[in-house]
């Protein structure tokens, strides 16, 4: 079977992420890339795991964590420290411009901390070896994370 990641044509997967950011559908990014719109669902569904029939925003499907099951989820997802990290992400997906809320949480991570899910709380915790160079502590029994996530969730160079 063809892998569509080496499928000519398709751009690679941070490309096409940030494609989806700019709000464009399936068919207008395969006539942009002279592919069928069925190779480039394919890929968004089985390589980047964002489009399926709920269609989570190109910023959450890329968070390490699942909060759609957890009671407290709303709340979750206005926490400031959970903002910044979103506009963090969004950032570098698009290029949204910094606020607030991302330089707060990159003021943070520039004091040895990251970002991490703890008992169902947003909390900051220090850095460990294990973290890498990621501003977030990674949730056991997660997948690793990918190539696209490794760029999204790099600590900034100092």
């Amino acid at each position: 079977m063809l892998d569509t990641v080496d499928r000519p044509g398709l751009p690679d997967n941070l490309t096409l992420q940030k494609l989806l950011m700019q709000k464009l559908t399936p068919d207008e990014i395969a006539k942009r890339y002279g592919v069928t719109r069925a190779a480039v669902t394919y890929r968004m569904r089985h390589h980047l795991k964002t489009y399926t029939y709920t269609t989570k925003s190109p910023v959450l499907s890329q968070m390490p964590w699942d909060l759609a099951d957890l009671p407290n989820r709303a709340e979750l997802m206005v926490v400031g420290s959970f903002r910044g990290l979103r506009r963090l992400v969004a950032h570098r997906l698009d290029g949204q411009a910094p606020d607030l809320y991302m330089r707060a949480f990159l003021n943070r991570v520039a004091r040895g901390e990251v970002l991490a899910l703890v008992d169902g709380e947003w909390a900051y915790v220090p850095r460990s070896e294990e973290d890498g160079d990621l501003v977030v502590r990674w949730p056991d029994g997660a997948p690793a994370p990918t190539e696209i996530q490794k760029q999204l969730f790099a600590r900034p160079a100092d």
